[in-house]
C-alpha cells in the first residue's frame, strides 16, 4: 500500500443458500411497578432528597437480575415473550397507553456474509448503507494475538438491492483488527474504526465492479481499541472517537483523509472506558460521550482543556442501572441514555445535573447497546433484538415518543444487534447481528407504524 492507499477489488464468496434469521422489533416501553410510576413523572428525582433518591434507584435496580457486561459472551439469559396488549408507558404526565402493532415485520432485503474458519458466523459491526443499495459492514471478532493461525477480520461490501433469496456474492477485504464502527463521511467515503486505528475508505459500486480505495491509517490517536466514532454534521473532516483507552479524541482528517495531513484538535480524559460518542446538535463544536461506568459529558472541542461536569452517576446514581452504553440526541437539549439493564433515561441538559433526569422507561431489550435517530425515526439496538419508535414534532419530552410493539422470535439473550439508517433520507434501516446477517427494512413499512403520532 502506498502513501495514498491502494485499490482493493475484493474477493467474492458465493453462498448457495441464504440463511435467514428474523429480526424482530421489540417494544421499547413496558409498565413497571407502582413505586417506579410514582417516582418517574413531573417530579423527577433530585439530589436534594437523598433518602427518596436512594429508594427510587434501588427500586429500579431491584427489578432486574444481576447485570452483566454488554460485550460479555456469558450474557446468555433466555428471552422469549408475547406482545402485550395496552402496555402503558411511563412518562412525565402520567400513564398513557402504548400503541401496539401485531403485524410481523419482515426485512425488505437481507445479506448474509461468510463464516469463520471454524464454521461459526462472524459477529458484525454496525452497518452503513446508501439508498442505491450500497452496504458496508465489518466483523468484530477479537482474535487471540498469540495464535499462529489468527484469523483476520473483514470488511464486506455489497449491494443489497441486487441480492436474491437464493444466492448473493459479497465482496470483502481483510483487515488486521476488529471493526467496531463505520460512519459515513459523505456519499462516496466512510471512516472506519479498525482496532485502535482510523482509516478512510473511498467507495465505488460493487455491482458494477467499482473498487474500494482504502487509505493508510491515520497516525494512532488511541492506545487501545476504538469503540465508537462520529462524524461532525457541519465539518465532515472532524471525527470524534472513544474507546477502551478511556480517552475521547477529536481528529481533523483534512485533505480528504490523507493520513499525513490529519491532526488532533482535541483530546479528553474520560477516566473510564468510553461507550459512545456524538456531536451535539446545539453547537457545531460540541462533542459528548458516555462511559461504561455511567458518566455523560459534553465538551467544546475548541477549548483545549474544558471544565467537565461532576460525573453524572454522582447525582443520579445511574450506576444502579448497569453500564451506560449508548446515547442519542432527541433535540438540542434532550438526550436519551441507554443502559445495560435495558432502561432508557431521558436527560434535559438545561436542568442542573441533580434534577436533569426527566423520565425513565424500560425496554424489552435485555441490554441497550445503541440508539440511532434520523429525523422523526428512532431505533434502539442491543441484546435480544431491536426496537423502533416514532417521534412527534416535539421531541423534548418523553410523552412525545410513540413506540410500536412487534412480535418477537428470539432464541437467547446473547443475540445482539447493531444498526443504522440509510445515508440520504433514512428510507432504509439496516440491522446487523452477531449471526453474520444484515437485514434491511424499509422505514415506511410497519416497523415504525403509520399512525397519527408518526410522520
Amino acid at each position: 500500500m502506498d502513501g495514498g492507499g491502494s485499490f482493493i477489488s475484493g474477493s467474492c464468496t458465493c453462498h448457495g443458500n441464504f440463511t435467514f434469521k428474523l429480526l424482530a422489533s421489540s417494544a421499547a416501553l413496558e409498565q413497571t411497578d407502582a413505586n417506579l410510576e410514582a417516582a418517574v413523572g413531573i417530579n423527577a428525582p433530585t439530589g436534594s432528597d437523598g433518602d427518596s433518591e436512594a429508594t427510587f434507584w434501588d427500586t429500579i435496580a431491584g427489578s432486574h437480575p444481576d447485570l452483566e457486561s454488554y460485550m460479555d459472551p456469558q450474557y446468555n439469559q433466555e428471552v422469549s415473550y408475547q406482545p402485550a396488549i395496552d402496555t402503558p408507558s411511563i412518562i412525565s404526565s402520567g400513564m398513557l397507553p402504548l400503541t401496539t402493532n401485531s403485524a410481523l415485520s419482515t426485512p425488505s432485503y437481507y445479506v448474509t456474509v461468510g463464516t469463520r474458519q471454524d464454521g461459526t458466523p462472524f459477529p458484525l459491526s454496525k452497518p452503513i448503507i446508501r439508498e442505491d443499495g450500497l452496504l458496508l459492514v465489518g466483523t468484530e471478532a477479537v482474535a487471540d494475538p498469540s495464535s499462529q493461525n489468527r484469523e483476520k477480520n473483514r470488511i464486506y461490501v455489497a449491494n443489497f438491492l441486487t441480492s436474491s433469496s437464493t444466492t448473493q456474492s459479497v465482496s470483502h477485504f481483510e483487515v488486521e483488527q476488529e471493526v467496531r464502527d463505520i460512519h459515513w463521511v459523505d456519499s462516496q467515503a466512510a471512516v472506519v474504526a479498525i482496532g485502535k486505528e482510523i482509516q478512510l475508505i473511498r467507495l465505488g459500486d460493487p455491482s458494477v465492479g467499482s473498487p474500494c480505495r482504502v487509505q493508510d491509517h491515520i497516525d494512532s490517536v488511541h492506545s487501545d481499541a476504538i469503540r465508537e466514532i462520529a462524524v461532525s454534521p457541519t465539518t465532515i473532516s472532524h471525527v470524534v472517537s472513544g474507546g477502551f483507552d478511556e480517552t475521547v479524541v477529536v481528529t481533523d482528517l483534512r485533505d480528504r483523509g490523507d493520513p499525513r495531513a490529519a491532526a488532533i484538535i482535541g483530546k479528553y480524559d474520560a477516566r473510564d472506558v468510553v461507550s459512545s460518542v456524538r456531536w451535539s446538535p446545539a453547537g457545531a463544536s460540541h462533542v459528548s460521550w458516555t462511559t461504561d461506568g455511567g458518566d455523560f459529558q459534553v465538551a467544546d472541542s475548541r477549548v483545549p482543556s474544558p471544565q467537565l461536569q461532576v460525573p453524572l452517576h454522582t447525582y443520579l446514581k445511574v450506576d444502579k442501572l448497569g453500564g451506560l452504553f449508548a446515547h442519542e440526541y432527541l433535540s438540542d437539549f434532550t438526550v436519551a441514555l441507554g443502559f445495560e439493564s435495558g432502561y432508557v433515561a431521558m436527560l434535559d441538559l438545561r436542568q442542573p445535573r441533580h434534577s436533569s433526569c426527566t423520565s425513565l422507561v424500560e425496554s424489552r431489550l435485555t441490554a441497550v447497546g445503541e440508539i440511532r435517530r434520523f429525523g422523526n425515526k428512532l431505533a434502539i439496538f442491543g441484546h435480544s433484538g431491536f426496537s423502533t419508535a416514532d417521534l412527534n414534532d416535539r421531541a423534548d419530552r418523553m410523552e412525545h415518543i410513540t413506540l410500536r410493539q412487534q412480535p418477537t422470535q428470539i432464541a437467547a439473550g446473547s443475540y445482539k444487534t447493531s444498526g443504522a439508517f440509510s445515508f440520504e433520507r433514512g428510507a432504509h434501516l439496516a440491522v446487523s447481528d452477531n449471526m453474520g446477517i444484515v437485514s434491511v427494512y424499509t422505514t415506511e413499512n410497519n416497523i415504525f407504524g403509520s399512525g397519527s403520532g408518526g410522520w
